[in-house]
């Protein structure tokens, strides 16, 4: 659903009167079956923030997901943008607890140490959050709305088994089910 500031800046300001006297923003975007605008920036920034942390890995780590580098190496790196998503995610703790991802070198080879920040939800594969977030965007964009749930979902095994992604739908398995990899990946279920 497009922000009320873009109608008005495409000189539709007659649409945003309109939803504003129809019931508002999101009672619009719920009947016309439309992801908000959050909720797709939230997603998006999330993507970005996958393969911008990728791209850093293997440019600085020699591709490794074993250590998340701290915030000022990211920084005296030059990856301001890496390093924005990191603040607007949650914070390193969090993501790297999320991925799986140890905090501190050491922890690589003692998994009980709190080197894993806040919790160990066990293991996972940043390349997999990439190839999951493709296929979820790539589905999301050859929808037609209105949508049956206008929010952007974790699909499940059965779907992801019938579009032939079966490596992901194994892998979905691997990290726990469809309601775990939708929890860590933020996505609903």
């Amino acid at each position: 659903m497009p922000r009320l500031s873009e109608l008005s800046a495409d000189g539709r300001d007659d649409l945003k009167a309109a939803i504003s006297r129809f019931g508002g923003y999101q009672h619009i975007g719920n009947l016309a079956g439309l992801i908000p605008y959050s909720e797709w920036i939230y997603f998006e920034d999330q993507f970005a923030f996958f393969l911008e942390l990728r791209n850093y890995l293997r440019e600085h780590e020699c591709g490794s997901e074993n250590y998340f580098p701290p915030a000022t190496e990211i920084l005296l790196n030059g990856h301001d943008l890496l390093y924005y998503h990191i603040q607007q995610l949650g914070g390193r703790k969090i993501i790297a607890s999320r991925l799986g991802i140890a905090l501190s070198p050491d922890a690589e080879n003692n998994p009980s140490s709190s080197g894993f920040g806040l919790i160990n939800f066990g293991p996972f594969s940043l390349d997999f959050a990439i190839l999951l977030f493709h296929f979820i965007r790539r589905n999301m964009m050859e929808s037609h709305a209105p949508l049956t749930i206008a929010s952007i979902q974790m699909p499940s095994l059965e779907k992801l088994e019938r579009a032939g992604e079966l490596e992901l739908a194994a892998k979905v398995v691997e990290f726990g089910g469809a309601e775990n990899v939708a929890r860590r990946l933020g996505l609903f279920f």
